[in-house]
């Protein structure tokens, strides 16, 4: 049976400070020379999910300025059809520029919590579900609301 190595990336700072100069072979050539047995790949994958979030929050920052455009220019298009300069395809056409850019920043929300979770699993954490809580608030507050 192989012994399996348990080792901690999350408190390794060559791991973090080398990130985006090094690649996942020169890490872990680095990791293996100070005693540290980790896997090629694992050391590939967490630079991998580190980099999506860099990604997905640079993604995030774009996307809030633009719900905050859509939200604008849907005021606009409700003043100008207030004061009978336009009709109200207008505020439709603003309204469904508003929503998409809200449903696409809330898209780029759950890419960024699955690979959150990702990273988390690829640096050994976890939990387990007898941790979790048995009725997270927000359930309660969806069903007494629906009713």
């Amino acid at each position: 049976m192989r012994k399996r190595w348990k080792c901690d990336l999350r408190s390794n700072k060559l791991l973090w400070e080398h990130r985006r100069r090094y690649s996942y072979r020169r890490i872990t050539a680095e990791l293996h020379r100070r005693g540290m047995p980790v896997n090629h790949k694992r050391v590939a994958r967490i630079m991998r999910d580190v980099a999506a979030l860099r990604i997905l929050e640079h993604e995030a920052q774009v996307q809030d300025k633009a719900v905050v455009a859509a939200q604008k220019y849907l005021e606009l298009a409700v003043t100008r059809y207030k004061g009978g300069v336009t009709s109200y395809l207008g505020v439709t056409t603003a309204e469904s520029a508003a929503l998409s850019d809200e449903l696409t920043s809330v898209n780029i929300l759950g890419r960024r919590m699955v690979n959150a979770v990702l990273l988390v699993q690829a640096l050994g954490g976890g939990w387990a579900s007898s941790e979790l809580p048995r009725r997270p608030e927000c359930c309660g507050k969806l069903t007494s609301t629906s009713r």
